[in-house]
């Protein structure tokens, strides 16, 4: 009987296994890049808060612009745009809004392909599981019978 080792498994299942090697690899990335992503948009909003109300309670509007402009977080950035904006408060909702929106896609930029690797992964071990098992017939035909070995 011949011994079945790892090697010999990767020797055989390679493509499929490569695929899946790919698929977490890709997906760990993600995950570390949305980990980093997501604490660089944390904020202390109650002193960033408290400060920009302070600044508009004593009527000016451009230190709170600029106490805006130091932070890269995306509760400044919708607050700059909403001071930034001249007009009316349907003026000022709007570009909150686009701001909003602009930070959102930013905040779920690649997160599409853990989906996407997470509906493909069972189907290609399922691929990997049937390929097998059609190796494993055609050597059960071309030995005319079973046994451990013709089937590993």
């Amino acid at each position: 009987m011949n011994s079945f080792t790892l090697v010999e498994m990767w020797k055989q299942g390679w493509p499929i296994l490569s695929l899946l090697l790919f698929a977490s690899i890709l997906s760990v990335a993600v995950i570390w890049n949305r980990v980093v992503v997501y604490r660089r948009a944390r904020l202390a909003k109650d002193e960033f808060l408290k400060t920009v109300l302070t600044f508009l309670e004593q009527g000016d509007t451009s230190g709170a612009l600029q106490h805006c402009r130091k932070f890269p977080q995306p509760l400044a950035r919708v607050i700059h745009a909403v001071l930034a904006q001249p007009g009316g408060w349907e003026a000022k909702e709007r570009a909150g809004r686009n701001q909003l929106q602009a930070c959102i896609y930013q905040l779920e930029q690649y997160v599409p392909i853990l989906g996407t690797i997470g509906s493909i992964a069972p189907f290609l071990g399922l691929l990997g599981t049937v390929i097998g098992i059609i190796q494993a017939f055609i050597g059960i035909a071309h030995q005319a019978g079973g046994g451990l070995d013709v089937v590993a």
